[in-house]
């Protein structure tokens, strides 16, 4: 999208600082950071709807190109049957939906959230307050595991149980500074946690 704007790239560090909080978000750091040096700098509102447009355009060409599920994922999930199981995403449903179909685990979850499938995204706790009332449990039946500062988050707000991954986006140090109640260094190791015996 940069480059197609002859602006500078960013480095991949930037980017995954970047990630988590949508698409808009996204891209309107990083025209911030390339133009001004400034994640935080303002974008002329046409230009940044522009920019998401041919963001989403090229995102949509290359969902999988790099993505692909972290050791453990799959087996894990069937494992899990016994459990509602959701994705609550900061990143577009359609999009959300179609890295799961791509990466064969679409049917594992009785429930997928986007970014956009609410008024609110996360860190907010409405979608998780949304899916305890989908799947009629009471926080205390409730585990949010994410990579990230807005899952956690969200997580503490709807008063559910939270636990950090220690290899995705952020690094264990970042991850332990937001307190969560577990923390995991592979995903097989959540069927080992006390709340879900």
């Amino acid at each position: 999208m940069l480059a197609r704007y002859n602006f500078q790239p960013i480095s991949y560090r930037q980017c995954i600082q970047f990630v988590g909080d949508g698409i808009p978000k996204l891209v309107s750091r990083a025209l911030g950071a390339s133009v001004h040096q400034n994640p935080n700098a303002e974008t002329e509102p046409e230009v940044l709807r522009q920019a998401v447009e041919l963001f989403r355009e090229n995102y949509a060409n290359h969902l999988v190109d790099q993505t692909r599920l972290y050791p453990g994922v799959s087996e894990t999930l069937s494992k899990l049957c016994d459990f509602k199981l959701a994705v609550i995403s900061n990143k577009s449903y359609d999009f959300s939906v179609e890295i799961l179909t791509r990466l064969q685990i679409v049917e594992f979850f009785d429930l997928i959230l986007g970014g956009d499938s609410l008024a609110e995204k996360k860190p907010s706790p409405q979608p998780i307050l949304y899916a305890l009332d989908k799947f009629k449990i009471s926080p205390a039946q409730a585990l949010i595991v994410g990579d990230g500062e807005n899952d956690i988050l969200a997580g503490k707000s709807a008063g559910i149980a939270t636990c950090g991954t220690t290899y995705g986006f952020r690094s264990k140090a970042e991850i332990a500074t937001l307190e969560p109640d577990f923390m995991i260094g592979k995903f097989s190791e959540i069927q080992s946690l006390k709340c879900l015996s």
